[in-house]
């Protein structure tokens, strides 16, 4: 496949003078019996070096291998013009050779098929991921993602909802004050926010941020490993579904993969190059596909976020810091939050209340129970043990969720080393007391004379439309258009309902009529 002049000065190299008139299939012959010579294979290994040893052994583990991907492989240890450089040493020396048989994508790199099994007692994994050699250790835990401290920020999220800039990143103040509550400091704290919103589990509304419950406790269904995992990789980009699953798995392969005596940053990447492309390839239908948007096969239109995935691992504390090298390269193990998990003990006492209301949380919950609870808590402190409070706020807000003084109770009683303060209880219901003497509604009012009110409280096709009864004949409705109040008169066999009556629309409308009239004759000249 190779232009004629390349084909024949390749063959001169090792052949010698090419006598004519000559037969390419003959040449080839020729070439391949050069290295079934026992002398040029000898020959071959004499002259390998460690550097051609490392492009070796990649290639053979990375498929369809291409030069920038070793680039990214070697990234730190080899610039790319030493990459390059080295590969076209090793096509001329045949040892390695490109496909370029797709004229769209880059070449591609192979292994010269007839000397694989001579080089394959050469191929060393340990090369390209050495394991570290300690010239100190670190002592002592950092910070781990938890339950708890999702909770804790989800917690915080209710209380404060525009705690975010635009652009997702903290307020100064919101980030002054979470430096004063949790101990690991603000960056995790921006990491998992960044993460649930790109997950969709927080969303955004015309207050600032707000967790999504429902999604959240279908997500907390999923194993603590898995929920970390899928935290990291949604921290470091806005994925697709498809994207997000394979780079969640990839950091459980790679959590998996690391030994027990951990590697350094660079290593840390290269695993999970080497696991991201042994991933099952791309489908020819969706290569075509990606192909007419303008994207080659390769990735090279877009890098994987590998190295941000790192990152947010490490800030999350699923690889963690054990040491460093002679070169002061960190050494990472895997973290306490990918190491094998204690099964929850649902019998034990994870609560302890004081009378002050203030709740103290030892770890152990799952996230799936602390959800429930962190609806009526607010976040005091983060630490080895998590300090919430009760107050009138936050047992408000779990009232605006559907809570009520019985639902707090039985939840704290459920975890509760010591049961529930009297003076606790008593609040609680006096403020669901105070919550119920004073209700605001917006919405749709349907209002019925004595006749409707009692046909309509009998029909089961109205009953779901219903969300609360105000009065006698009074209703508040659970629909959010006027196509939707249109919708239920027809359903419902309410044809006798006219216009939707906008009281506040017209009011506004006299309003600004008033307003006009009174601007206009303080305009106007004076008369005489």
């Amino acid at each position: 496949m190779l232009p004629d002049s390349r084909f024949f000065d390749m063959l001169r190299a090792y052949l010698g003078k090419i006598k004519t008139p000559y037969n390419k299939q003959n040449l080839i012959e020729q070439l391949s019996s050069f290295f079934c010579r026992e002398q040029n294979r000898k020959n071959l290994l004499t002259l390998l070096d460690d550097f051609d040893e490392k492009i070796i052994a990649t290639l053979i583990l990375i498929p369809e291998a291409t030069q920038k991907k070793l680039s990214d492989f070697f990234s730190g240890e080899y610039v790319p013009s030493e990459i390059a450089a080295r590969i076209s040493n090793l096509t001329d020396r045949l040892i390695i050779y490109k496909d370029e048989s797709d004229k769209d994508c880059s070449e591609r790199l192979y292994i010269n098929p007839l000397l694989e099994d001579l080089l394959a007692p050469r191929i060393d994994i340990a090369r390209i991921i050495p394991e570290a050699q300690y010239a100190s250790r670190t002592e002592g835990g950092s910070f781990s993602i938890s339950p708890e401290f999702i909770a804790s920020v989800v917690c915080y999220i209710a209380e404060r909802p525009d705690l975010c800039k635009a652009d997702g990143d903290l307020k100064k103040i919101d980030a002054a004050r979470l430096k004063t509550v949790f101990a690991c400091g603000t960056v995790p704290v921006q990491t998992l926010i960044t993460a649930l919103l790109n997950l969709s589990l927080v969303k955004r509304n015309e207050n600032g941020i707000s967790a999504d419950y429902a999604r959240l406790l279908s997500f907390a269904e999923f194993p603590p490993k898995k929920q970390y995992a899928y935290l990291a990789a949604a921290a470091s980009a806005s994925l697709d579904r498809e994207r997000l699953r394979s780079y969640a798995e990839l950091v459980l392969d790679l959590a998996a993969s690391l030994p027990d005596s951990g590697v350094t940053k660079r290593t840390l990447l290269r695993c999970m190059l080497l696991l991201g492309s042994s991933e099952r390839a791309q489908s020819r239908f969706r290569a075509l596909i990606d192909r007419s948007h303008g994207k080659s096969d390769d990735g090279s239109d877009e890098r994987p976020p590998f190295e941000r995935i790192i990152d947010t691992a490490e800030t999350f504390g699923l690889f963690s810091v054990a040491g460093k090298t002679k070169e002061d390269d960190a050494i990472y193990r895997v973290g306490k939050a990918l190491s094998d998990e204690e099964k929850t003990n649902t019998s034990a006492r994870f609560v302890s209340i004081n009378s002050g209301f203030t709740v103290r949380l030892l770890p152990g919950l799952p996230l799936k129970t602390l959800l429930p609870l962190s609806i009526f808590l607010r976040v005091v402190n983060f630490d080895t043990t998590v300090e919430f409070e009760i107050d009138k706020a936050s047992v408000i807000r779990a009232f605006d969720f559907g809570y009520t003084a019985e639902t707090i109770c039985s939840l704290l009683e459920k975890y509760a080393s010591h049961g529930i303060p009297q003076n606790l209880r008593v609040s609680i219901e006096d403020w669901q007391q105070l919550y119920s003497s004073a209700i605001l509604y917006t919405g749709y009012v349907l209002k019925l004379d004595e006749k409707n009110s009692k046909l309509i409280e009998k029909n089961p096709k109205a009953a779901r439309f219903i969300q609360t009864k105000l009065g006698e004949g009074i209703y508040l409705l659970n629909i959010r258009s006027d196509e939707d109040a249109a919708a239920f008169g027809k359903e419902t066999g309410f044809d006798c309902i006219g216009k939707i009556n906008n009281l506040g629309a017209e009011q506004r409308t006299i309003e600004s009529s008033a307003r006009t009239k009174s601007d206009t004759a303080d305009r106007a000249p004076p008369s005489f």
